[in-house]
């Protein structure tokens, strides 16, 4: 049971008034209690603490402590704010406020802040240790942390540090061919990605292909020949190893040799050594006592992170034994023990971790056990043992082996796997000893680590040179910050495409006329296939290679590119770039025709027709298919006329061979021939059909078809068709049969190989595709809409975004702040390795707008590393009593402390959702995404080179945040056989769905006509069954191409 305590004071210790000190009036929102009040309400002791302040009268030399805690109390969140004021040693005052809001604790929180102030008090950034008993004791184990940036490092712990440092470098220089710092987290990302698709991979030729590509992006040396299994799993380990290699590198500033304390510094845990003649060291030895062996040192450990995280309440806490090699030290002491990555039947190495039950992280009781698996390390010959505290909370004994389990049994915190004996009958070896699971990273705080030899172990020389100075920390770049000239944000980025002359120009300044451009589209409620054909001809005396640049939408994939010249019908087949555009180089060298179309940008493609003889015609044919986008209700088709001038420049002047002439086209000009016919097919009544240009029609209710008439041409505006739908809000499903050989469809075909080549899966079985279509309005009666929200633009200021990324994060971020209603309560936050907040609580954004607004454009940059779950922490303690807080994140994704991060995020996404805007070429998109998911918000990412999108972007997140969402979204889609492989799905996992904004799903499912959407709107969990009719019925391969391409 938990206990409480009426004060943070030690018995004791009497609280009274400072003698002579003028009492200020507070306005508190509830009771002050003074002292130890017999009648001061009891408080859980098991509180954390969201906000604290320090502060000094230096006259007296007077110490002031005002802590915000939070605790979890009989169903409800309870809060209390603290005042302890200590002079000189004896004279100590104490007040407190009990609260029922988060609300009210921090409008008392910023009373007690403004009180001392008002008596002569400043605030401080540290407490001096004489003055930490006026901090309770949850706040002095936080300060420990702080106690990192000024701490000496001793000799054993320095030479600690530089054997777990070594041995870790070392393990990676002998497998990498590069250092470790030329690679980025990115590519790491990248390389586990590919490894996860090997694993679920059968096709041995695509196995041998997604290696290669790891082998590209991780350069190894060679190694012997491993089974499949245990390869991917020494990949996925040593991918771990780089990571955490890279983040502490990062908190280091990418400096390739940091001192002894700036490595210690990294880390982010306190060690200290025990004293060999201390009680506490004796503890540690009783823990190992079963078998001999030479205990060299044994270090105390903390990770502020444990602090926060770890799950004391659970009770049942045990020290037990964890072991594991020397060189992955690094990793844990910066992040923690991790779960581990892949299940026994896919793991090639024989380990308890991820075997006997479940995968889990594993501890035991016994040195025996341990050693196991351990090995001596490379530089000294020691080995390493960790000692954690393990909550175990109601812990099951079990006697059989379950290898798939990934969480403790119900009602259970954690599983001990009992040993056989001769009373007991277990499937656990008798020479195996028990084994204690648990599936959850915050029940296992880090506390000791032993190093020490086995009798067999053969020490080894070493004596580094341990540097203690001082890291030099670059200062503030300016470059980092925002100039008034910037005070406006994104409303002076322009469109680059206005700039845009229409015309048929080359790279020199001849013309090679367009002749004509016919277009054909169909529209099947929001997806779209468009064909492009291009007529033009050579009218010079030699051969030439034609470029023709054409732009298309961002979300275009394309499907089809066929070429037709001199009674030749030539078809393109998808291949990878570089091998493309090699055989593109040797056809042309040889004097055969050729024809290569590429994506130079996400708008702009090429097509490369190579020894093209003079006076030749050639019709190029281009099929792409793309998702419609609807505005405000509205649904709209865009058909673009432009390119921006620096992508059309780079596509003209790429060189794909050098043995003819090569002549470049932009685009269509007004004197070319245009025309466009268009199906559509709705599933609801077409009403208020327009277009840019003059059209025929001839339309039903739910069918139309458009025709553009004549002597009309495709303009710098493009072609543009809108119109929208009596029921558009209503969800709707669409099936589409394969046409197998059907040859007027073979266009689509090919899109549909490419699906299977980017999936990697073979789904040549499945002859059915489905589309689900979902734009909602969701009409949420809930009270937690009926009051104002609160805002908060959480900014990355870490390291890996100095420079230009952190610059266009605060424009970002000053244009979310502009596009906010004025009545919402905002505060900003900028964080790195440690986090700061424009105010102490949010504010009203009209009253505080100029103050926002200047610490977006001036705060400088907190540095380090991406500790994301400092702030997310501190507000998860102080939830809103009513309404939704929505957190804006501006970041390039690569957090420090992921499943943590994670898991605050997922556990808290009841009253704060979180919206992430993702920045720089390198962010992890994948977390970014992630945290949108789990956070019930939204994704986007912004493309330096396509500034002018990111106004409508924000704008879009923003709209986001002030409407309700359905979250924890997914599919079930009618399956009739219920042996058959699930269904394939894009996206497979799907973001929150909120009103007015649309989402297509699509899927392989055989016989499918049914499908049903869960999801959690506000507390209250939903279904919508929605079907499909034989109208809605069609045949192609088009619709689950589009969603796996993307």
């Amino acid at each position: 049971a938990e206990g409480v305590t009426s004060s943070p004071r030690a018995p004791g210790q009497e609280g009274r008034h400072i003698p002579g000190r003028a009492q200020a009036v507070l306005t508190l929102p509830c009771r002050l209690y003074k002292g130890n009040e017999d009648n001061t309400p009891e408080f859980p002791s098991h509180f954390q603490v969201a906000e604290y302040s320090f502060f000094l009268k230096a006259v007296v030399e007077t110490w002031a402590v005002v802590e915000l805690q939070s605790a979890r109390g009989e169903g409800e969140q309870q809060y209390r704010v603290t005042s302890a004021i200590m002079c000189e040693v004896s004279v100590v005052q104490d007040q407190q406020v009990h609260c029922c809001s988060s609300e009210d604790a921090l409008e008392a929180y910023v009373q007690f802040n403004t009180e001392l102030q008002s008596q002569g008090f400043t605030q401080t950034e540290s407490l001096p240790s004489e003055a930490e008993a006026l901090a309770s004791h949850t706040l002095q184990r936080l300060l420990l942390e702080e106690r990192l940036s000024c701490c000496d490092v001793s000799q054993d712990v320095g030479v600690f540090l530089e054997l777990i440092w070594t041995e870790a470098l070392g393990s990676l220089a002998s497998l990498l061919t590069v250092p470790v710092t030329s690679l980025s987290l990115n590519d790491v990302s990248r390389v586990e990605g590919l490894l996860l698709q090997v694993q679920k991979c059968e096709s041995e030729d695509e196995v041998q292909l997604l290696l290669q590509e790891v082998s590209t992006l991780l350069p190894l040396r060679e190694t012997e020949a491993e089974a499949r299994a245990k390869l991917v799993s020494q990949r996925l380990d040593l991918c771990q190893l780089i990571r955490d290699i890279l983040n502490v590198s990062k908190a280091t500033l990418g400096n390739p040799s940091p001192s002894s304390l700036g490595k210690y510094c990294a880390l982010r845990c306190n060690i200290q050594p025990v004293a060999s003649e201390s009680p506490e060291y004796q503890s540690v030895c009783k823990l190992l006592q079963e078998r001999p062996v030479q205990i060299q040192q044994v270090l105390r450990v903390c990770r502020s992170s444990e602090l926060h995280m770890f799950r004391e309440q659970l009770c049942n806490i045990k020290p037990l034994l964890h072991s594991t090699f020397p060189s992955n030290f690094v990793g844990i002491l910066s992040r923690g023990l991790l779960l581990p990555r892949v299940g026994v039947e896919q793991h090639g190495i024989k380990r308890t971790d991820v075997g006997n039950l479940g995968s889990g992280i594993y501890f035991s009781d016994s040195l025996n056990t341990s050693v196991k698996y351990s090995r001596p390390s490379v530089t000294d010959g020691s080995r390493l043992l960790l000692v954690c505290d393990v909550a175990l909370g109601q812990c099951k004994d079990v006697y059989k082996k379950d290898p798939s389990l990934i969480c403790a049994p119900d009602g259970h915190s954690s599983v001990h796997g009992v040993r056989r004996t001769p009373n007991t009958r277990s499937e656990f070896e008798v020479l195996c000893d028990d084994e204690y699971v648990v599936y959850n990273t915050d029940q296992v705080r880090l506390k000791y680590v032993v190093q020490y030899f086995l009798k067999e172990d053969q020490p080894k020389p070493f004596e580094p040179h341990i540097d203690t100075s001082v890291e030099c920390l670059p200062s503030v770049m300016t470059s980092d910050l925002l100039s008034s000239d910037d005070a406006e944000g994104l409303e002076v980025t322009k469109n680059p495409l206005e700039d845009v002359t229409p015309g048929l120009l080359d790279s020199s300044g001849s013309t090679l006329p367009l002749e004509a451009v016919h277009v054909r589209c169909k529209l099947m409620d929001l997806l779209c296939q468009v064909i492009i054909f291009q007529v033009y001809t050579n009218k010079s005396d030699v051969p030439i290679e034609a470029k023709y640049v054409f732009p298309l939408e961002e979300t275009a994939a394309v499907c089809g590119f066929e070429a037709f010249i001199k009674g030749k019908h030539v078809v393109g087949k998808v291949k990878e770039k570089e091998q493309a555009r090699k055989e593109y180089k040797q056809a042309i060298e040889k004097g055969h025709g050729a024809y290569l179309m590429d994506q130079e940008a996400p708008d702009v493609f090429t097509i490369s027709v190579g020894n093209l003889p003079a006076g030749a015609t050639v019709l190029i044919k281009v099929t792409y298919v793309t998702e419609l986008v609807v505005r405000s209700g509205t649904v709209v088709f865009s058909l673009p006329a432009s390119v921006a001038p620096w992508q059309q420049s780079a596509a003209l002047n790429q060189r794909t061979q050098t043995s003819v002439e090569k002549v470049g086209v932009k685009e269509l000009g007004a004197e070319g021939v245009f025309s466009l016919h268009m199906s559509i097919e709705m599933p609801y009544e077409i009403t208020g059909l327009e277009c840019s240009h003059r059209i025929r029609t001839k339309r039903t209710d739910c069918k139309a078809v458009v025709m553009t008439l004549p002597d009309q041409s495709l303009s710098t505006d493009g072609f543009q068709l809108s119109f929208s739908l009596s029921q558009m809000h209503m969800p709707r499903m669409w099936v589409e049969k394969h046409p197998e050989k059907d040859s007027e469809v073979q266009m689509t075909t090919t899109l549909f190989h490419l699906w299977c080549s980017v999936r990697r899966h073979s789904v040549c079985g499945c002859l059915q595709a489905c589309m689900l279509v979902f734009y909602p309005d969701f009409e949420c009666g809930d009270a937690r809409w009926s009051g104002v929200s609160d805002v908060v633009i959480v900014l990355d200021t870490s390291e890996s975004m100095r420079g230009e990324p952190l610059v266009n994060a605060r424009r970002l971020a000053l244009k979310a702040l502009c596009s906010l209603d004025r009545s919402l309560r905002v505060n900003v936050v900028c964080f790195g390795t440690d986090y700061k907040e424009a105010f102490p609580s949010p504010r009203v954004l009209e009253e505080v707008f100029e103050q926002a607004k200047t610490f977006i454009m001036s705060s400088p940059a907190v540095g380090g590393s991406t500790e994301l779950w400092r702030p997310l922490r501190s507000l998860n303690l102080l939830p809103p009593s009513r309404g939704l807080r929505n957190v804006l994140l501006l970041s390039d994704g690569h957090m420090q402390n992921q499943p943590q991060t994670l898991q605050l995020v997922r556990g808290n996404a009841c009253h704060t959702r979180l919206f992430t805007c993702g920045l720089s070429p390198t962010a992890n998109r994948h977390m970014l995404r992630a945290l949108a998911q789990a956070g019930g918000g939204v994704y986007e990412f912004f493309d330096a080179k396509k500034k002018y999108t990111w106004a409508e972007k924000v704008k879009s997140q923003v709209r986001c945040m002030a409407s309700p969402g359905c979250m924890s979204v997914s599919v079930k889609w009618q399956r009739f056989n219920p042996t058959a492989p699930p269904p394939v799905q894009a996206p497979s996992q799907l973001s929150a769905l909120f009103s007015n904004c649309h989402t297509l799903v699509y899927g392989f499912v055989p016989h499918c006509s049914q499908a049903t959407l869960f999801g959690d709107l506000s507390g209250q969990e939903i279904q919508t069954m929605v079907s499909t009719t034989e109208l809605q019925k069609t045949k192609g391969t088009v619709r689950t191409g589009r969603g796996n391409i993307k």
